[in-house]
């Protein structure tokens, strides 16, 4: 078994600041959605079609953070392999050069129960969630909305399609993460989240580490931001 490389304290705040980034700006793309549901839009008039754009924006930074997030949690040995790594932004590259350093990299939903002191037990968790291949489908269509519309392809006006209802989407990814954890590299570390953890909402980032059927915790992150909706 290839050894584990545990993470530092930064790369758990790191993690951490990300996650509640993502919190801020579902919450937001809930709300724009809500707004548009109130406007005419028999004519396509400019503050539907932006609030569309701005609910897109947030969506494809929602899939950028989750894929950035996993290079944070796998930055010893994405940089080992990729010195360059620091100029990586290609959101498909860096999900196949994840897959090359470690299969299991992505977000695992989990529902998190406390069995002992320091211990947990995380089963999967088999609500509706988003899959890595809805996040590169969603990417894709995000950009396209935010990009002007070819006017000789479009002439009838704008074409908003998503694949799935905004809402859709910020459910099925608060069920990827609203719980979830990420197994490293060597598979005998974790980080453990819970985007609203008590007492106090905010997202929580622990360090599990494997000690034969249980696990325990020897340090944590929290995380809040100052990006508005």
């Amino acid at each position: 078994m290839p050894p584990s490389t545990v993470p530092t304290q930064a790369a758990l705040s790191r993690y951490a600041s990300a996650m509640t980034e993502i919190n801020l700006r579902l919450d937001a793309v809930d709300t724009l959605h809500a707004r548009t549901l109130q406007m005419d839009n028999v004519d396509q008039p400019p503050e539907w079609l932006f609030t569309w754009e701005q609910i897109a924006v947030h969506l494809r930074k929602v899939v950028e953070l989750i894929v950035f997030s996993s290079m944070v949690a796998h930055q010893d040995k994405y940089r080992e392999v990729y010195p360059d790594f620091a100029s990586h932004w290609k959101i498909g590259k860096i999900l196949k050069k994840l897959e090359t350093i470690h299969p299991a990299f992505f977000p695992i939903s989990t529902k998190i129960t406390t069995t002992a002191e320091g211990a947990h037990h995380a089963p999967m968790n088999d609500d509706p969630k988003a899959s890595r291949a809805d996040l590169e489908v969603l990417y894709d269509k995000c950009s396209d909305l935010i990009h002007a519309f070819q006017p000789f392809k479009y002439e009838s006006g704008a074409v908003i399609d998503l694949m799935f209802t905004p809402p859709q989407w910020t459910t099925l990814i608060r069920g990827l993460l609203q719980e979830h954890f990420i197994m490293l590299f060597g598979n005998q570390t974790a980080f453990m989240v819970q985007m609203t953890a008590p007492p106090d909402g905010f997202v929580r980032v622990a360090l599990l580490q494997a000690e034969g059927p249980a696990t325990h915790v020897p340090s944590s992150a929290s995380g809040q931001s100052s990006v508005g909706g």
